[in-house]
């Protein structure tokens, strides 16, 4: 039995916390036992309700009270291998994992810096990616990045997003007729990297759709796919997005800034178009191209195969375990 501890910064609905999930799901539990470390909030509720192993620390913040927390919850689940999630847990999880002398394995799911504090994080990760048995990058783009970044673990693996695309578009459901295009985005809508004033700037642009954003921000809202026809961010960088892996499950072309993530996801004239950041005016010019219900239907449909193909829940599951293997230098 291989003992894994997660630590997550946030327990609120968003890409990595759903990554986390699904993780603790679905990796096999009678070859591998899952714990977490988060904040409170849904997730953690939601694993203590299935009876995961959980302990309660803010990760965001760099404090001694935190350190105990990590501290007292390593030694009670007396993790095989430590993986953290973002930043913060970045820091705490790979610095513990090194005093306790097991291997450590980290995840980015993107990231995103103010200018004035990216110098300081870049030597740091440089640091810590020089103590850290694997780093997990959730997209290609994003391990390139990363190497460009002279980020040297021990071992650097590329394992995707998955998701479970029919499960996604039975929840779903079927589409419901729009009389004029519908097009959505699920975002946090005050988070300033997201841009979605850029995004409404576009629509009002184009003046030939509708821009819809969901009233509450969940996890996984498969139902709102059903109201749209066209699935579009303006974000300045993702990981690898789930709710555009989401919406191309459900059949959606997607409309999206040329960054980090999307350009993962997007294969330009494929299965949707790719835009310059910041220019809302050519984003309009490829609604526009969208205008077509047979165009939106025929992307949409080369997309839903791409996710099917290479983004594929039980794939995402089975690397991480073997991951988690080579970490410890066992068999696969």
């Amino acid at each position: 039995m291989i003992r894994i501890l997660h630590l997550l910064p946030t327990s609120q609905p968003g890409g990595g916390p759903r990554h986390v999930s699904d993780l603790m799901w679905n990796l096999p539990t009678g070859l591998i036992r899952s714990g977490l470390v988060a904040p409170d909030g849904p997730l953690r509720n939601e694993i203590v309700a299935a009876g995961f192993p959980t302990f309660e620390a803010d990760l965001h913040r760099l404090r001694w009270r935190t350190w105990r927390q990590v501290v007292r919850a390593a030694l009670a689940f007396r993790p095989d291998v430590i993986h953290s999630h973002g930043k913060g847990p970045g820091l705490y999880g790979r610095i513990l994992a090194r005093g306790l002398g097991i291997p450590s394995v980290h995840t980015f799911h993107g990231w995103h810096l103010p200018r004035r504090h990216a110098a300081w994080y870049i030597r740091l990760e440089r640091w810590l990616a020089r103590r850290t048995d694997a780093l997990i990058h959730v997209a290609p783009s994003e391990a390139d990045e990363a190497d460009r970044l002279k980020f040297r673990p021990r071992q650097s693996w590329v394992i995707p997003n998955g998701i479970d695309a029919e499960y996604v578009r039975t929840q779903a459901g079927p589409a419901y007729p729009h009389e004029v295009p519908s097009i959505g985005c699920m975002a946090r809508q005050t988070d300033p990297v997201k841009h979605i004033d850029h995004l409404k700037h576009a629509v009002a642009t184009w003046g030939k759709g509708v821009l819809m954003l969901p009233n509450s921000q969940a996890a996984f809202r498969p139902d709102f796919y059903r109201l749209i026809d066209i699935y579009a961010s303006a974000s300045a960088g993702e990981g690898l997005p789930y709710a555009m892996l989401d919406a191309m499950a459900c059949g959606l072309p997607v409309v999206a800034t040329r960054v980090r993530g999307h350009t993962d996801l997007v294969r330009h004239g494929m299965t949707g178009f790719l835009t310059s950041p910041g220019h809302p005016h050519e984003m309009a010019a490829y609604f526009d191209k969208l205008a077509d219900p047979e165009a939106r239907r025929q992307l949409g449909e080369n997309g839903r195969v791409v996710i099917e193909t290479d983004h594929r829940l039980d794939d995402m599951v089975r690397r991480t375990a073997d991951c988690y293997r080579a970490v410890l230098g066992r068999d696969r």
